[in-house]
């Protein structure tokens, strides 16, 4: 099962100038990440450095992801 997360939240709509900056950029790209927990699939659209290290891509993933849900934490003990 896929789900996409885009509509959880209002989310900053890329303007065409904004394109036009990003893809004049070589040093950025665009990303599509995903992570699967029970059966649901969660997907997100983000930017990092073309030649990013697999932390840099993990949390430019999470800080896109992070600004599309909502988290809560408890404090347990």
């Amino acid at each position: 099962m896929f789900k996409s997360i885009e509509g959880s939240r209002p989310r900053h709509h890329v303007t065409r100038d904004e394109v036009q900056e990003w893809l004049s950029t070589p040093q950025s790209a665009f990303y599509s990440g995903f992570m699967a927990h029970a059966g649901e699939r969660l997907q997100v659209d983000f930017m990092a450095p073309r030649e990013a290290s697999q932390e840099a891509l993990d949390s430019a993933f999470l800080n896109t992801l992070a600004q599309q849900v909502e988290i809560e934490y408890l404090r347990i003990g």
